[in-house]
């Protein structure tokens, strides 16, 4: 399993926290360049403000493109987290029989009245699982041409359309979709934000809002 991120010069001493979260667990890692980071291969992920749209929406349109290269980079199991998130304990046992795996939200958190509902309100796209497939990059591909269709230039957004397509009852753990086989994981316990389902134990947190609030929260604790 390798552990991959990616970040700008501003997100270094988040990237640099991933990277000491895989060794701390025995995992590999793979990094990327989004501007003046100084490691890691570089590449255009074309980051966006997280204010444009008045709040946090996924901000990464490159990222499928980040993940083509990694699944060429890396012939192995990979696990992309972005770099504001942190691994707090061993996470063996996402390794399985699919091809992509994404971190859902329960159902409950599927409606209401948020403007952007439609897009945070069914998965967070800074988890994703990924085998080293055939199907997987040609479901990567997808997202990737997926992202011209958004509203919002928005990595997970796209994600979010072609799940909805293919998804008819989120409350199952296996799918599959156009030959791919997706697999969901609790956010809760895989991408902990705090404000789509509780963990009293996660495993991967998620820590969200702007640069101030992470660091305010305790993201490089």
């Amino acid at each position: 399993m390798r552990i991959i991120t990616g970040a700008n010069k501003e997100y270094k001493e988040l990237y640099n926290k991933v990277k000491e979260d895989a060794k701390a667990f025995g995992y590999k890692f793979g990094g990327y360049d989004y501007g003046d980071l100084g490691e890691g291969k570089k590449i255009s992920v074309g980051i966006k403000n997280p204010t444009e749209y008045g709040q946090y929406v996924g901000k990464i349109p490159g990222k499928p493109l980040m993940l083509l290269s990694a699944l060429k980079d890396y012939d192995e199991f990979l696990v992309y987290v972005d770099a504001d998130v942190r691994i707090k304990q061993p996470i063996d046992e996402v390794v399985g029989d699919y091809d992509i795996g994404v971190t859902s939200n329960d159902k409950r958190f599927h409606t209401g009245k948020e403007k952007y509902l439609y897009i945070t309100g069914f998965l967070n796209a800074g988890v994703v699982f990924i085998n080293n497939t055939e199907k997987a990059k040609e479901f990567v591909k997808e997202w990737n041409e997926e992202i011209q269709y958004t509203t919002t230039n928005s990595d997970q957004e796209a994600l979010t359309n072609i799940l909805r397509r293919g998804i008819k009852d989120w409350d199952i753990t296996d799918h599959e979709i156009n030959g791919v086989k997706v697999r969901l994981f609790p956010s809760p316990v895989y991408n902990y934000t705090g404000i789509r389902g509780e963990c009293d134990n996660p495993k991967i947190v998620h820590f969200i809002g702007t640069l101030k609030d992470k660091l305010l929260n305790g993201v490089l604790n």
